[in-house]
C-alpha cells in the first residue's frame, strides 16, 4: 500500500481510532443498522453471539474519558477533578461562540481539521456500533462528546462561505506552558472562505457534520436538520471554491498539512449521500469524480490526511446491502471501490498473498515513526466494519490474488493490533494512559504535567515539562504516538515509556544511532543486542568458572578438530566440485533470466501499447485516425484500404483468436536451438498476437462507427417521428378544446332542447285542447252553417230589397267595398287577436262582473237605440250599417238576457217585438239566432265582433 506524504501533526484524535478498534473488538459480531439497510436484508444482519469481553468494555471506559480531558469551554458534568473551565473568550474577537471543542494533543489549539475527521469517525462508530457501546453505558457518553464537537463546529460556520479552522497561534503556544484553564496568551482565528479556500478542510468539516446528523437523527431531530443544512453549505463551499487550505494557508502546514482535498471531497459526499439518500452524490462520488480522484485499485494507509481508504470500504457498504435507483454506471462505480477496498484488507493479513510489509514482528501495523499507532488502530477499525459487512450480506470469502480468506480473519486482525495497544507487546505495557497497571507515567500534556494548585505562568510552566517526577494528573485514556521507539527508550533509561499523544521530548536526547535504527527498520526492537548486554554481564560474574572449564576441556575439542579435519577436506573437495556446477548453473540461470527479463519488457511494452491503444480507440476521433479512418467528399467514411462505410463487414474475423497452444510453443522451443532464437520466435508469435487483438480493435472500432451511422439514421427516423407526434398531439389538443367547446355547447343546446320539449309538451296539450274545442266549434259551425244558411235566405232577401232600394250599380260596389274594407279590418284583427288574447282573458274574467251594469247602461241609454222604435225605419234608411247597429245593440240584450239579467225594463223591451208585423219577427229572429251563435261563440273562443261578423260574411257568400 502507498504511504502517502504526511505532516508530522499531533494525533490527540488517534484515541477515537483506538475507541473503534476497541468497541468492535468488545463484543460479538453485530451490525449497528442506523444505515438504513433495506428490509429484505435485515434477516442477514449477524447478531450479537457472546457477551461483553470485560476487558474492552474497561479498555472502552478508560479511552472514553479522554475526551473530558480535553474539553474546552464552560465544562458540563465535568467527570475529570484536576480540570475546569476554559477558553471561554474564543472567537470572542469576531463575536463568535468558540469556546467549545477539544484541545489538540497536549497543546492548547483548536484545529479544525482533525477536530472534524475525529467528530466523523466517532459518529461512524456509533452508527455501527452503538447497541455495543449501549451494552457497556458509554453510548451517551459518547454521543454527548459528539455534540460537544458538533456545536463547535456549527458555530465555526457563521455563513455559506466562510468556516473558521483554528483557534490559537501555534507558534505562541509553544513558547508557554501552562494550564489551560489559567492561559494568558493571545488567541487569534483562522478561517478560510473565497479569497482563502480550504477545500479539505471545508468538506471534512461537511462529512462530519453528515455522519453527525444521522447519530442525532432519532435523538434530536431539530439538532440534526440543523447539522444536515451546515453539512450541505459546506460541502457546496468546498467542491465551487477547491483550493488546498495548505496553499491558501501555508503555515498550517506545519502541523497539519494536506497532501490534496479529492480524498476529503469524496469522503463528504459519501457521507451526506447516506444522511440524504440523495442520488446526486452518489454520482458524484461515482461517475462524475471517481476516476478523478477514488484512486482505484491503488490501496493506502487511513488517516486523517487521507480517506480514501474509509471512503472505499463506507461506499462499499452500499454495494453490499444494494440501495434503489442505482444506474448501471454508478453500480460499476462502487464495484471498483469496493474492489479497491478488498485490496485493502487483503494488505492487512498477515499471510495474504499481496499482505503489507509495513508490520513489526509482533503483527502491529507500522508505516513510520510517526504516529505510528495510527495506521495500526485505523486499519483494526476499517477491518472489522468490513468483515461485519461480508457477514451482513451473507459474503462468506475474500479473494487475495489466489487466497480466499473468511470474515474472522479480518477480526482476528483486528484483535491482535487492540490486544497489541493494551499491553500483549514485547514491552507488556499499556500504550492506553490509565489502562492497567503499567501505562506511560510521563505525558506530554500540559493539564496533566501541571499540578492544580501551581502558581505558574507563561514560561516558568516549562519546569513541570522537564520534570523527572510523573505527571501529578493523569491523562486518561491519553495514547501513545510513537509505539515502535518504546523499546529503544526502555534499554536507554530503564524507565517505562513517557510518551503519549505526541513525541515526548526526552526522546530527542537519544544518541541518534538508536533513532535512526529505530525509525529505519520495520521491526519490534533490538532484542540481539538486549540479549547480549545480559550475557556479557553474566560471564563478568562467572569468568573463573569458566577459564577452567575451558582449559579441561581445550584437549578434548584439539582431538576432535583433528579428527575432523579429514572429513573437512573431503567435504570440502566435494564444495568445489559442487560450486563448479553451481557456477555453470548460474550462467545459464543468468542467460535464461536475461531472456526471461527481455520477455517480461517485450510484454510490459507491448501491453502499454495495447493500453494506449485502447485509451486511443475510446475516444471516437482519435480511434478514427488510428485506423486510418476518413472522411472523403461525396463518399463519407473510407478505411484504410478505401473500402467505403457501406461496404464494410459486420463480422469479426474470429479465426484469430486461435493462437498458438502449448504444443505449439513447445515445437517453437524445439525448433529454435538457441535460446536468443526461441526468444525471438516467442517475441514473434507476441507481435502477431498484438497485431491480431489491434485489427480486432480496428475492426470493433469500424463496427461502432456503422452502428453509430445507423443509429445517426434511427435518430433522424426518431426525430421525424417526433415531429410528427408532436403535430398530431397538437391536432389531437386542438381537437380536445373543440370537443370541449361541442360539450359547452351541447350541454347549452340540451338545457335549450329540455326547454323546448317542455314547451311542445305544453303545446301539445295545449293543442290537444284546441283540438277539442275546435270539435266542438266544427259542431257549433255546423248549426253555424244551418243559421247561416238562414240568414243567407234573409239576406238574399235583404238583397232583393236592396236592389229594389238601390238603383244604380254604383252602390252595390260601394257595399262590396265596404265589405272588402271589412274583410282587410278583420284581417287585421285577426293578427292583433295573439296580442290581446292574454288582455282578452282578463277582461272576460271581468265581463261577468261588468255585464250587468253594461246592460242597464245599455238599456237606460236611449241615444244608441230604442227598440220602440219601429224596425221599418231601418229597412226604408236602406243602410247596412243601421241594420248592425240594431242587431248589435239586440245582441246587447240578448247577452244581457242570456247572463241571467231580470230587470223589468228588459223585459219590457223584448215584448215590443212581439207587436212587430211577421216578416220582420222573422228576420229579427233569424237575427236572434244569429247572436246566440256568437254568444256561444264568443264563450269558447273569446274574439272581437269584427271576428264573428268575417264568419258571417263567408256564410252570406
Amino acid at each position: 500500500m502507498e504511504v502517502a506524504s504526511k505532516s508530522k501533526g499531533w494525533c490527540w484524535w488517534l484515541l477515537v481510532l483506538v475507541i473503534a478498534a476497541l468497541v468492535v473488538t468488545a463484543a460479538g459480531l453485530t451490525l449497528w443498522r442506523n444505515f438504513h439497510i433495506p428490509d429484505k436484508e435485515a434477516a442477514h444482519v449477524p447478531r450479537s453471539s457472546g457477551g461483553i469481553v470485560e476487558k474492552y468494555a474497561y479498555a472502552l471506559n478508560i479511552a472514553m474519558q479522554f475526551f473530558d480531558v480535553q474539553k474546552s469551554g464552560k465544562l458540563v458534568n465535568n467527570k475529570i477533578a484536576w480540570r475546569g473551565d476554559s477558553g471561554l473568550e474564543d472567537g470572542s474577537e469576531d463575536n463568535l461562540d468558540l469556546s467549545k471543542g477539544m484541545y489538540d494533543a497536549g497543546d492548547l489549539m483548536k484545529f479544525g481539521f482533525p477536530m472534524a475527521f475525529t467528530a466523523t469517525v466517532l459518529s461512524w462508530t456509533i452508527l455501527e456500533y452503538g447497541d455495543q457501546m449501549k451494552a457497556v453505558k458509554e453510548l451517551e457518553h459518547a454521543q454527548d462528546s459528539l455534540k460537544w464537537i458538533t456545536d463547535y463546529l456549527i458555530n465555526a460556520h457563521p455563513s455559506d462561505n466562510v468556516l473558521y479552522i483554528q483557534v490559537g497561534d501555534p507558534e505562541l503556544d509553544h513558547k508557554c506552558w501552562e494550564r489551560p484553564e489559567i492561559m494568558t496568551e493571545r488567541r487569534p482565528l483562522t478561517q478560510v472562505n473565497v479569497t482563502y479556500p480550504g477545500t479539505e478542510v471545508a468538506a471534512e468539516t461537511a462529512a462530519a457534520m453528515a455522519s453527525a446528523s444521522i447519530v442525532f437523527k432519532t435523538i434530536n431531530s431539530a439538532y440534526s436538520k440543523l447539522l444536515l443544512q451546515h453539512a450541505q453549505q459546506l460541502f457546496s463551499f468546498a467542491d465551487t471554491f477547491r483550493g488546498s487550505y495548505s496553499i491558501s494557508i501555508p503555515q498550517v502546514g506545519t502541523y497539519y498539512n494536506s497532501t490534496g482535498y479529492g480524498d476529503e471531497l469524496l469522503w463528504a459526499a459519501s457521507w451526506l449521500y447516506h444522511a440524504t439518500k440523495d442520488q446526486s452524490y452518489l454520482r458524484y462520488v461515482t461517475v462524475q469524480n471517481g476516476n478523478a480522484f477514488a484512486n482505484w485499485g491503488r490501496p493506502t494507509w487511513f488517516s486523517w490526511d487521507n480517506k480514501l481508504a474509509g471512503t472505499q470500504v463506507l461506499l462499499s457498504r452500499v454495494n453490499f446491502f444494494g440501495a434503489e435507483e442505482i444506474s448501471n454506471a454508478e453500480n460499476l462505480g462502487l464495484q471498483m471501490y469496493r474492489e479497491t477496498a478488498e485490496a485493502v484488507m487483503c494488505g492487512l493479513l498477515p499471510d495474504s498473498p499481496t499482505g503489507t510489509s509495513h508490520r513489526t514482528d509482533g503483527g502491529l501495523i507500522w508505516v513510520n515513526k510517526w504516529n505510528a499507532l495510527q495506521y495500526s488502530v485505523a486499519s483494526a477499525f476499517l477491518a472489522v466494519l468490513y468483515s461485519d459487512y461480508m457477514l451482513g450480506s451473507q459474503t462468506s470469502t475474500l479473494y487475495c490474488s489466489g487466497a480466499l480468506y473468511k470474515p474472522m480473519d479480518l477480526r482476528r486482525f483486528a484483535i491482535l493490533q487492540a490486544d497489541y495497544v493494551l499491553g500483549n507487546n514485547p514491552m507488556k505495557i499499556s500504550y492506553l494512559v490509565g489502562y492497567g497497571s503499567n501505562y506511560p507515567q510521563y505525558v506530554h500534556h500540559r493539564g496533566a504535567s501541571i499540578p492544580v494548585n501551581a502558581n505558574t505562568g507563561c514560561d516558568d510552566g516549562f519546569k513541570w515539562l522537564s520534570s523527572i517526577d510523573p505527571n501529578p494528573n493523569v491523562a486518561v485514556g491519553a495514547l501513545v504516538v510513537n509505539a515502535s521507539i518504546l523499546p529503544f527508550w526502555y534499554i536507554t533509561t530503564g524507565k517505562e515509556i513517557t510518551n503519549a499523544c505526541c513525541t515526548n521530548p526526552r526522546f530527542h536526547h537519544l544518541p541518534s544511532s538508536l533513532r535512526v535504527k529505530g525509525s529505519s527498520q520495520n521491526k519490534e526492537a533490538p532484542k540481539i543486542s538486549f540479549n547480549q548486554k545480559v550475557m556479557a554481564a553474566e560471564e563478568d560474574v562467572d569468568l573463573s568458572n569458566l577459564k577452567s572449564q575451558l582449559s579441561q576441556t581445550h584437549i578434548m575439542w584439539k582431538q576432535e578438530m583433528e579428527q575432523s579435519q579429514s572429513h573437512v577436506d573431503v567435504l570440502q573437495a566435494k564444495l568445489m566440485e559442487v560450486k563448479v556446477r553451481v557456477q555453470w548453473s548460474e550462467e545459464d540461470a543468468k542467460k535464461e533470466l536475461e531472456v526471461l527479463w527481455r520477455r517480461v519488457k517485450t510484454t510490459a511494452t507491448l501491453l502499454m501499447y495495447l493500453k494506449s491503444k485502447a485509451r486511443i480507440m475510446a475516444v471516437p476521433h482519435l480511434a478514427h485516425t488510428s485506423c486510418g479512418i476518413k472522411q472523403l467528399d461525396g463518399v463519407g467514411l473510407v478505411d484504410k484500404n478505401g473500402i467505403p462505410l457501406s461496404s464494410w463487414s459486420r463480422n469479426v474475423d474470429v479465426s484469430s483468436f486461435d493462437g498458438p497452444g502449448e504444443e505449439t510453443w513447445i515445437g517453437v522451443n524445439i525448433q529454435h536451438g538457441s535460446v536468443d532464437e526461441q526468444d525471438g520466435a516467442y517475441i514473434g508469435e507476441l507481435l502477431k498476437s498484438v497485431q491480431m487483438v489491434t485489427d480486432v480493435m480496428e475492426t470493433l472500432v469500424k463496427r461502432v462507427i456503422m452502428a453509430e451511422s445507423e443509429t445517426t439514421i434511427e435518430k433522424e427516423k426518431v426525430t421525424l417521428g417526433q415531429e410528427e407526434i408532436k403535430k398530431k398531439a397538437l391536432q389531437v389538443e386542438n381537437m380536445s378544446i373543440k370537443l370541449e367547446e361541442m360539450e359547452r355547447f351541447a350541454l347549452g343546446t340540451n338545457c335549450v332542447l329540455n326547454e323546448m320539449r317542455q314547451r311542445v309538451e305544453d303545446l301539445v296539450e295545449e293543442t290537444s285542447r284546441q283540438r277539442q274545442r275546435a270539435a266542438e266549434n266544427e259542431q257549433e259551425l255546423c248549426r253555424v252553417k244551418q243559421d247561416f244558411e238562414s240568414l243567407k235566405s234573409y239576406v238574399n232577401s235583404l238583397i232583393s230589397v236592396r236592389e229594389t232600394l238601390l238603383s244604380s250599380e254604383k252602390q252595390f260596389q260601394t257595399i262590396e267595398r265596404l265589405f272588402e274594407r271589412l274583410v282587410s279590418k278583420t284581417t287585421q284583427l285577426e293578427s292583433e287577436k295573439m296580442q290581446k288574447e292574454a288582455e282578452v282573458q282578463k277582461l272576460m274574467e271581468e265581463n261577468v262582473s261588468r255585464t250587468i251594469t253594461e246592460c242597464d247602461k245599455s238599456f237606460s241609454s236611449s241615444t244608441r237605440f230604442n227598440l220602440s222604435r219601429p224596425l221599418s225605419n231601418l229597412t226604408v234608411l236602406g243602410s247596412f250599417d243601421n241594420l248592425w247597429e240594431a242587431t248589435t245593440h239586440t245582441s246587447s240584450v240578448w247577452d244581457c238576457f242570456n247572463t241571467g239579467a231580470s230587470s223589468y225594463k228588459l223585459r219590457r223591451q223584448l215584448s215590443v217585438i212581439d207587436g212587430l208585423p211577421q216578416s220582420l219577427k222573422q228576420a229579427f229572429g233569424a237575427k236572434m239566432s244569429k247572436l246566440k251563435i256568437k254568444h256561444i261563440y264568443q264563450k269558447t273562443f273569446p274574439v272581437s265582433r269584427y271576428s264573428f261578423l268575417s264568419v258571417w260574411y263567408e256564410v252570406q257568400s
